[in-house]
């Protein structure tokens, strides 16, 4: 069986807390911040390790991702969203040969049968709490989940 991560010593105690106290914004109105996607990223994954997030929104993973030399794949159905996210990686420059993908599509149809996906992390749209779009595909505008 192979590792798990690459954490040292030292790092395990931050990764294990069970509060983390995270406050950053990004400038989209639906912020996460990357010390979540980058902390799970750390503790779950390898460098060259490929990780999908489905909702990618701002791209918040896809560039804490690229920081720890992961590949990564996100895919949103607001084309706003995927505009926002190629103009914040144009900021996040890291000069390192990870692939970077994302796709303009529907989470419920992500057609990732041919690919490799070591890790999903995902922040969905919350029903009824922030209008995220009006595509057809936005599954937060969803009024009835069953």
């Amino acid at each position: 069986m192979g590792k798990l991560n690459e954490l040292i010593k030292e790092e395990w105690g931050e990764h294990n807390k069970t509060v983390w106290n995270c406050t950053s914004r990004n400038g989209y109105f639906a912020s996460f911040d990357k010390e979540i996607p980058k902390r799970l990223i750390k503790y779950f994954t390898l460098e060259g390790d490929t990780v999908l997030d489905p909702f990618v929104g701002s791209g918040t993973t896809l560039i804490a991702a690229k920081e720890l030399n992961r590949n990564a794949y996100g895919i949103d159905c607001s084309i706003k969203a995927i505009d926002f996210m190629k103009k914040s990686m144009l900021k996040h420059q890291v000069d390192n040969n990870v692939r970077i993908e994302m796709v303009h599509g529907d989470a419920r149809n992500i057609g990732i049968k041919d690919r490799e996906i070591d890790f999903i992390i995902t922040s969905p749209p919350y029903f009824d709490i922030v209008h995220y779009s009006d595509e057809k595909e936005q599954i937060g505008n969803i009024s009835d989940y069953k």
